[in-house]
């Protein structure tokens, strides 16, 4: 009889473990991204005669969640912080060395493939972007520096494609690009990320 019982406790433990361990609709996950920042052709703009440098790539941080609606749609919200793009223009009258950094949400929509191509997805979606820059003007010849600083917030959309990958458990791999348009606002910057990353499935 106590043989039965303790057999009949474990059986309902297992059963309770089973039932926990059932994968819900959420998730979290981090990407590691290499962004490469698209600017129009005539940035400076024209009548500048000096020398220019710009470096337009720098690497982000994304965390972000969602909710798996359906084996193939869910809804994720991004929150994406950067490293420095750098830019310096030179002339007869000085040097300005500036740089801007990139922080914000998304909110998308994304569509996992699960028969064709299982763990191929596409995304869609919406960005609230803050570019926050500083300069400093160095003045030819008498040395004198000023420092300006700066910041413009704004709309944008993004869209991309990816693929996801079971590693262990409930964690993901994920490998894609996201192609992120009028960032912060601004109609003509565009930005090309590649990223690496991994989702956690609770």
């Amino acid at each position: 009889m106590k043989k039965a019982l303790l057999a009949m406790t474990l059986l309902a433990a297992s059963s309770a473990f089973a039932q926990s361990a059932t994968p819900t609709p959420f998730y979290v996950g981090i990407d590691g991204n290499y962004l490469d920042l698209r600017l129009p052709k005539d940035s400076p703009p024209g009548g500048f005669n000096g020398r220019y440098e710009m470096k337009n790539h720098a690497s982000a941080v994304r965390l972000f969640g969602g909710y798996q609606f359906s084996p193939n749609w869910a809804a994720e919200l991004g929150y994406l912080s950067s490293s420095s793009f750098s830019m310096r223009q030179s002339d007869a009258f000085g040097t300005i060395d500036s740089d801007m950094k990139l922080s914000g949400l998304e909110l998308s929509g994304v569509y996992k493939f699960t028969e064709a191509v299982p763990g191929l997805f596409l995304k869609a979606g919406v960005t609230r972007f803050k570019a926050k820059g500083s300069s400093r003007d160095t003045a030819a010849g008498t040395g004198v520096v000023t420092i300006d600083s700066g910041s413009q917030t704004g709309s944008g959309y993004l869209f991309g494609i990816g693929y996801e990958a079971p590693l262990s458990g409930n964690l993901n791999g994920r490998v894609g690009f996201t192609r992120y348009q009028k960032v912060a606002g601004e109609s003509d910057a565009n930005i090309n990320a590649v990223y690496v990353g991994l989702k956690y499935n609770f």
